[in-house]
């Protein structure tokens, strides 16, 4: 399976009393912009109903003990490599603590959580068979130097066996410059359920022609000293 690496910080959410992660701390600069970032997808994905859905949300979270994991991708925390065109989110991880073992969500099963919500997802290629497997490391050995978000992704539509495609599109909201890719092991019963995934159309963004206010870095702006 692999998706691709959005550039930013990681931030960790999980509701009201929960609380808001990043750096390996809280109640810093990080988690200030993280939880503004969050509340601003849910406006543009909710509209009017924004602060019901994530009055909602907050409570599932607390309810399930469930943390949610993010690449928070903003211009105002710092460049990586390129400055992003938006300030956004991208869900990485969806972790249940329960009273145990941690449960992760497997990919299908964040996309669903994701798309339940309305939170934005990645862009998953999954390579099912030995001779897409091996087209995916000859790919990579090929554009790992060079390759930027377009090429790359046009590549690997090509050679996976499953494409599910985000809801946040890199070249939009981050640019052509890719911070790299993220490949890893799972089980053979992803290639069923994304083929599910797959066929499945997103909700519409009830938000997204409205005024959402002041964007992050007009803020910051405003207030620099």
């Amino acid at each position: 399976e692999v998706t691709l690496k959005h550039s930013g910080s990681l931030f960790m959410y999980a509701g009201n009393r929960g609380g808001a992660y990043s750096k390996n701390s809280f109640g810093n600069i990080y988690t200030a912009v993280g939880i503004f970032v969050l509340g601003r997808l849910f406006r543009e994905a909710w509209g009017r109903e924004a602060p019901k859905m994530q009055a909602e949300f907050n409570d599932c979270l607390e309810k399930n003990r469930i943390s949610v994991s993010m690449e928070l991708v903003t211009a105002v925390l710092g460049d990586h490599g390129q400055r992003p065109k938006d300030d956004y989110a991208v869900i990485t991880a969806v972790t249940e603590f329960g009273h145990g073992k941690p449960q992760f969500y497997s990919t299908p099963e964040l996309i669903k959580f994701c798309r339940a919500w309305r939170l934005p997802t990645n862009h998953v290629w999954l390579f099912s068979t030995r001779k897409s497997a091996t087209s995916f490391f000859v790919a990579y050995d090929a554009l790992c130097e060079e390759g930027t978000a377009t090429p790359v992704c046009k590549v690997l539509g090509k050679i996976a066996d499953i494409s599910v495609p985000g809801s946040k599109d890199h070249v939009i909201v981050q640019g052509e410059i890719l911070e790299g890719l993220v490949a890893r092991i799972v089980s053979r019963e992803s290639s069923v359920q994304m083929g599910v995934l797959r066929d499945f159309r997103q909700r519409s963004l009830d938000g997204g022609d409205s005024d959402l206010g002041p964007s992050l870095r007009e803020i910051c702006a405003a207030n620099r000293s």
